[in-house]
Parts: C-alpha cells; structure tokens; sequence
C-alpha cells in the first residue's frame, strides 16, 4: 500500500484579513483574497471540490523530500487507485517525479551511446535536432463528419425559409 495521503479541497476564496479582521485592499482598491482549500465548510458536501493524493517517495538527492501531489478525482477512491499506481511505478524503479523534458531524455540518451557507429551517431543527431526544431504546423479543423451534418442541410428552401422544389 502506498505512504501518502487522500484529502478533499476546492477552490473557494475568502478575503485576507489584517490583525484587526478588516480585508486587506491591494493597489487596485480590491480586496486580496485566499484559497479555503480543506478548510472550506462546504467540502461536506458530496459534489463541492475534488479529491488530491500525494506520495511519500524515498528522499532525492541531496536529501530533498519528494511528495509528487495531484487531483481533480471525482472521488476518493479514484484518488486512491491513482496514488497506488504512482507508488507501484516508483517501487519498481520508475522515476516518477522527473521534471526532465523529453527534448534533455534524447541528448541524454544519445551522449551516453558510445557503441554507435560515426553515421549511425550523425544520423540519430540529425534526427533529433530537427525533432526538436521542427515547427508544429497550425491545427486545422477537421472536414465534418457526415453524421455531425444536421439532418435538413443540404436542403434547398425558399425566400421564406420553406422547404422548395428547387
């Protein structure tokens, strides 16, 4: 079982407040506000804020504590399940609180390559360079689906909006 925790928190805000209970009024004239988090009165409720795990994984380098943290799981249990899978991925090696991007995974794997031949080196160079220069083309929406079409278009109608002959 997995060394963490499950908790319930939302995102409701309230205003700060100075030593005297007055809101704090930032430079704009409006008043600074906080996030309840878990102390929100209406996380009792079964639809209001979304459940979070974390994990206690063994100290990193240098002996920084590392407790990976999500949410937005419709329930406990959900939580739960996803906590459990992170603590059996990093029990079985995976280091799953990286923040290495896949762009630093690639010059990293083919620096350490040493068993490659000088073309085969260039070639996988070549290819990872134009990986990560490579612009992405714009998105484009796609051509509609002929189901998505709405069932009378297509159909002719007349200055009234009627359907016609022709």
């Amino acid at each position: 079982m997995f060394d963490g925790s499950t908790y319930k928190r939302c995102k409701c805000t309230e205003p700060k407040l100075d030593a005297d209970g007055q809101p704090i009024i930032d430079a704009n004239g409006k008043p600074k506000v906080r996030e309840l988090g878990s102390a929100c009165p209406l996380l009792k409720k079964r639809d209001h804020g979304t459940w979070y795990y974390y994990v206690k994984l063994p100290d990193g380098p240098g002996g920084k504590r590392r407790r990976p943290r999500k949410g937005g799981f419709l329930t406990q249990n959900q939580a739960k399940e996803a906590a459990q899978k992170l603590w059996d991925q990093a029990q079985g090696g995976i280091d799953v609180d990286t923040k290495e991007t896949v762009a630093e995974y690639l010059d990293r794997w083919h620096a350490k390559r040493v068993d490659l031949k000088r073309k085969t080196r260039f070639g996988y160079r070549d290819f990872i360079d134009r990986i990560q220069t490579c612009p992405r083309p714009p998105r484009t929406p796609r051509p509609p689906h002929p189901g998505d079409v709405p069932a009378d278009m297509g159909i002719q109608r007349d200055q009234e909006g009627q359907p016609g002959s022709g």
